[in-house]
């Protein structure tokens, strides 16, 4: 691009921060997902794509190739949590960000969390801080749940 690596951080470092919220947001709440990362018009285009991508795997009977991705890794998924923590507290004092968002959000981080700690504990059911930190998310999501 012939610029600078500071030139190129002060350029694009900020639609890097913004996309990385946006994915966060969309990691949390995932039926939003779509709202948060794209717009309609690249909708339609992804889709198109997909189509395409799907239409070049299918073998000599036309049948669908299996395609597989491979699941995030406890460690990419701790990372995530610990980046949507650090984005919440920031969130906490934004004006422009509404409670219900907020709380949508924290609502989708317990949830989260959940799901990893359930994935530990069936690897490591003697973890006592494990169990301790499910039954700490647990109680945290049901609260939210009924506020």
């Amino acid at each position: 691009m012939s610029i600078s690596r500071q030139a190129a951080h002060e350029r694009f470092g900020q639609a890097e921060r913004d996309f990385r919220e946006r994915f966060l947001r969309a990691w949390l709440q995932p039926a939003r997902a779509d709202e948060l990362l794209t717009s309609t018009d690249r909708l339609t285009h992804m889709a198109e794509r997909l189509r395409t991508y799907i239409a070049s795997r299918r073998d000599a009977d036309g049948q669908l190739a299996t395609i597989q991705l491979a699941p995030m890794s406890d460690l990419e998924r701790s990372t995530l949590i610990a980046r949507a923590s650090a984005m919440l507290k920031t969130l906490a004092t934004d004006q422009q960000v509404s409670d219900s968002d907020r709380h949508e959000l924290e609502l989708g981080l317990c949830r989260r969390k959940i799901e990893l700690y359930e994935d530990l504990a069936a690897q490591d059911s003697e973890n006592t801080e494990l169990r301790e930190a499910l039954a700490g998310a647990r109680a945290r999501l049901a609260e939210l749940q009924s506020s």
